[in-house]
């Protein structure tokens, strides 16, 4: 046990290029933080499926991702538009705007392809709110079927989408 303790590492680039670590400190460092990044992600993961079993997540246009809280939405859209220090002149500003690009809920449908990126318990909603049968949104596989029926159908879904 005191040799593994006495064994050193040399950190090879980054900005501690050079530094001298203890060999068993550093490794335990690392697994240290990639558990706490999977924790943080999987935290993350549960609130924006509440979200979006409730209805209330937020989204952005012209993008697939799906957030917890209008404050996140609003952050990436600043991240997106003005960079990654976006926060370094005119915060309050970019901010602002993007909290009025944020929107809650289901986004709005141009294209019935959006159905594909839908939830799938919202799908089968959808086809069963527009008209399908029962053998589509009923049972195992509803989903895809759904999703199918949906695709083929855009002009009786569409109104349901918006």
């Amino acid at each position: 046990m005191d040799a593994g303790l006495g064994l050193t590492y040399t950190v090879t680039r980054g900005k501690n290029k050079n530094q001298v670590r203890n060999l068993v400190m550093n490794a335990l460092a690392g697994v240290r933080g990639t558990h706490k990044r999977a924790i943080r992600a999987a935290a993350t993961k549960a609130l924006v499926d509440a979200a979006m079993s409730t209805g209330s997540e937020w989204r952005l246009t012209d993008s697939d991702k799906v957030f917890a809280t209008q404050a996140k939405a609003a952050k990436d859209y600043c991240r997106t538009t003005f960079g990654g220090d976006w926060w370094a002149s005119d915060k309050a500003n970019r901010l602002s705007e993007g909290m009025e690009a944020a929107f809650q809920g289901v986004a709005k449908a141009t294209d019935v392809g959006v159905v594909r990126n839908m939830n799938g318990a919202k799908v089968v909603a959808i086809a069963r709110k527009a008209g399908a049968p029962d053998s589509v949104h009923k049972g195992r596989g509803a989903t895809v079927r759904s999703t199918d029926w949906c695709l083929d159908n855009p002009d009786v879904v569409m109104p349901f989408l918006n």
